[in-house]
């Protein structure tokens, strides 16, 4: 999908991880086929931080956010990214 429209799209937001399924994205190709048609990228990790590695720097994303109380088990009041 990228790759055919992706000149069309200023910004990706994705999902790390498929909440549904647990499907883990290629996060690295991803970006890399955004990046391609100038296009940003961002991620929310909420259901990927503590489940699965991260490299964002290395994967090329743009920004990302996630939370700490899921599966960071932290409490109320906890930092998030």
């Amino acid at each position: 999908w990228v790759e055919t429209n992706g000149q069309d799209v200023a910004l990706f937001l994705l999902s790390g991880v498929q909440y549904y399924t647990g499907q883990v994205f290629d996060m690295a190709a991803v970006a890399a086929a955004a990046h391609k048609h100038g296009a940003l990228v961002g991620w929310d990790l909420a259901h990927a931080v503590g489940n699965v590695p991260l490299r964002l720097h290395d994967w090329g994303a743009d920004f990302a956010a996630w939370c700490s109380y899921k599966y960071l088990n932290s409490g109320p009041g906890a930092i998030a990214g």
